[in-house]
């Protein structure tokens, strides 16, 4: 049995020795353990404050500080001139951040387990009628080390009902509601059924006592401990090769209510991620999956209420069998990497092509039924038949993409696409959708997510990433109800769902850290595989830009664009001389001779040369096909430190596709109480900003460097 951290014998118990019995540990009476001294705040004096009738705050601690074990803050020695009922208020001033619920920063008694190593402290006030007293200070260091108890071990974070165990006999509660505990086959437990922190000691060698605890956070009234949300897969699912197939989590509940049901989040893991799967959360705990081969797989879902995750995960195997393609005319043109391997068949973006445009919007309109099978439709509102010839395009796809068509396209007009069905592309302005869907009201609660009464703070957080749909669509609105702690707001379908979204993120389990980085897709491997391996030969001559890139995409076997409108004057003419090259060092020669400043390589297989900063790899509608994520930053603040949370979110906006933070549908921000990024975007900036972190927490500000 693990050694504890206390140095002080118990006291006996008042009243009998019942196992349910709370006994009173760190009294008046105790002096301060060793190694933990009291700080006065600088600017407080006691003896002014005791003159204005305030009470005098008071910290005993009960035990000494080792990594992996509890410590007692007592506050019931403060002292009130008014003999009166005092009110608490603790806070971590320094230190690794513990873990400390909000209903436990109000008690006269903290308690502390020490997870985490580190320089540690501790302050407490205490009010009457007359107002706070100045606070005071509990300085302690917790040395690294292996620790007595794990986190899991010593702080179990229950639902209510479920079982906590605590090995042995001989324990005693001394905190929490009193609660019955039992033993049996060596194993003492209990059931927890209100809301609180239960902690239970026992001697262990000599007087000193081993502590053990399980937190059960509040429910919906605040009294009854939160019930544990059960997650739920269905069985024995099949799907084919290359075809995406949803995963249903609809099934999975909450016990405390359809409210809470309505409001689980979900967190979908595979570890068949190097075997090419895909798999991609979608809203309603659905999620996308999609594998590149015949074989079994398995995935895991949790869903979480906020408070607590379904415990264990629940897993279902999916069968992916392979129809067969060998007679598939669509198969009978391959190019040096099968495009549809990662992307999937069904998907009309992914659809091949093969289409010159070095002249006009309008020949785009004309040719790209019979070329990509698929109409390419203007909005009205984003230009009129007449301005299509006038609208210059430049682009070459030789047997490629139809995603690289539409991209470039929207790039080149400073439009976005949207997808209907396999029928149509359309191309769009950027907030038209904003103006066409329907306005409904909703109400979204955000009674723990902000920290100022009127929920400024969260406010001033949230209105940025709507204003531009708010200034685009009259009628809507968007505002902060105190009474009911709501955002109550007048939205589009899109952005409402944008909005529960954020609200949701805010409210999965704090402390979880970074998620691993994404690994390369097999598409993105085998295209940096060409650009290796793939040599091309431009014997030196003058010709003009648009000429020269058509060669390199005709030798290369890839898809290259630009926009025409980076030389405003008249495309220049280029001299290059590349002999049996790869393409890579081909490509880096013609940005240098063109005078483009990058090349975006952007699987399947294309190539945008750009100008000024890197542009978002995407021309589809933000609003549909960005992505909401949070990024726990607790860990990452302490490694970074000083380095704070809004300047992580600045050096994003900086570094990740700087530009296209400014259009609607993208947000980043970060959120204080939680320690959480928030960030509202696309597929592949997302995936830049876990690397942008994971690097900033192996570099610390070495990462940061200068900034574009």
């Amino acid at each position: 049995m693990a050694a504890s951290c206390l140095a002080l014998p118990l006291r006996a118990a008042q009243g009998g020795d019942t196992p349910a019995e709370i006994v009173d540990v760190g009294a008046p009476e105790r002096p301060a353990a060793k190694g933990i001294a009291h700080v006065i705040a600088p600017d407080a004096d006691p003896n002014e404050a005791t003159q204005a009738g305030l009470p005098h705050a008071e910290i005993i601690p009960d035990g000494e500080s080792y990594l992996g074990c509890w410590l007692l803050l007592d506050g019931t020695a403060s002292t009130d001139p008014q003999l009166g009922k005092l009110e608490y208020a603790w806070r971590q001033a320094v230190g690794p951040p513990l873990p400390l619920a909000a209903e436990q920063l109000k008690e006269p008694k903290l308690w502390l387990f020490l997870s985490q190593p580190g320089q540690f402290r501790v302050a407490l006030r205490v009010k009457n009628p007359k107002g706070w007293s100045p606070p005071i200070e509990a300085k302690f260091a917790v040395k690294p080390g292996r620790p007595f108890l794990t986190e899991s071990e010593g702080r179990k974070v229950a639902g209510a009902g479920e079982r906590a165990d605590l090995p042995g006999e001989g324990w005693r509660q001394v905190s929490g509601p009193a609660i019955e505990l039992r033993y049996e086959d060596g194993i003492s437990f209990f059931r927890p059924g209100r809301s609180g922190l239960y902690i239970f000691e026992a001697p262990r060698a000599g007087d000193v006592p081993e502590r053990r605890g399980a937190y059960v956070p509040p429910g919906r009234d605040g009294v009854l401990g939160d019930r544990r949300p059960l997650a739920r897969l269905p069985k024995n699912l099949v799907g084919q090769v290359h075809t995406p197939l949803l995963l249903n989590g609809s099934l999975s509940r909450d016990p405390d209510g359809a409210e809470e049901t309505q409001a689980l989040t979900a967190r979908w893991t595979t570890p068949e991620k190097y075997r090419g799967v895909e798999l991609g959360p979608l809203p309603g705990l659905k999620a996308c999956f999609k594998a590149p081969r015949a074989g079994t797989f398995s995935v895991s879902l949790v869903v979480s209420d906020g408070r607590l995750d379904s415990e264990p995960p629940e897993t279902a195997f999916i069968r992916i069998e392979d129809p067969g393609v060998a007679g598939d005319p669509a198969a009978g043109a391959v190019a040096d990497w099968d495009y549809e391997l990662e992307l999937g068949r069904e998907d009309v973006r992914y659809r091949k092509a093969t289409l010159g445009l070095w002249s006009s919007l309008d020949r785009a309109v004309q040719m790209f039924p019979s070329r990509c099978g698929v109409a390419l439709r203007i909005a009205p509102e984003f230009a009129s038949p007449e301005k299509f010839d006038r609208i210059p395009l430049a682009l070459e796809v030789q047997d490629g993409a139809v995603l690289h068509l539409i991209d470039w396209i929207a790039r080149q007009t400073d439009g976005r696409y949207r997808r209907e069905g396999d029928r149509s592309l359309w191309l769009t302005s950027p907030l038209a959708w904003a103006r066409e869907e329907d306005l409904k009201a909703d109400a979204v609660q955000a009674d723990a997510l902000h920290a100022q009464p009127d929920g400024s703070d969260l406010m001033a957080l949230l209105m940025p990433c709507f204003q531009q749909v708010l200034d685009a669509r009259p009628g809507t609105s968007f505002a902060y109800e105190r009474a009911r702690a709501e955002i109550q707001c007048v939205l589009p379908a899109s952005a409402r769902l944008r909005l529960r979204e954020i609200c949701a993120v805010l409210r999965e389990p704090e402390g979880q850290g970074l998620p691993p980085p994404e690994l390369p897709s097999a598409a993105e491997v085998r295209l940096q595989q060409v650009l290796a391996n793939k040599t091309v030969t431009l014997k030196k001559t003058q010709r003009r830009l648009v000429d020269l890139l058509r060669d390199l995409a005709q030798a290369g076997g890839v898809a290259v664009a630009f926009d025409p409108r980076q030389f405003p004057k008249d495309l220049p003419y280029v001299t290059v001389d590349i002999e049996d090259a790869p393409l890579r060092d081909a490509v880096r020669t013609i940005v240098d001779a063109a005078g483009f400043d990058g090349c975006s390589v952007e699987p399947p297989g294309g190539l945008w040369f750009f100008r000024g900063a890197r542009p978002y790899p995407s021309g589809e509608l933000l609003w549909q096909h960005a992505l909401v994520r949070a990024y726990d930053l607790s860990r990452l603040l302490q490694q970074v430190a000083p380095l704070s949370g809004e300047a992580i979110a600045y050096a994003v906006r900086k570094r990740v596709y700087p530009d296209s933070w400014k259009e609607a549908g993208a947000a980043v921000f970060y959120h204080a109480p939680t320690k959480k990024l928030v960030v509202m975007h696309g597929p592949a900036a997302q995936r830049c900003v876990l690397e942008f972190l994971h690097d900033l927490a192996q570099r610390g500000e070495w990462a940061l460097g200068p900034v574009e």
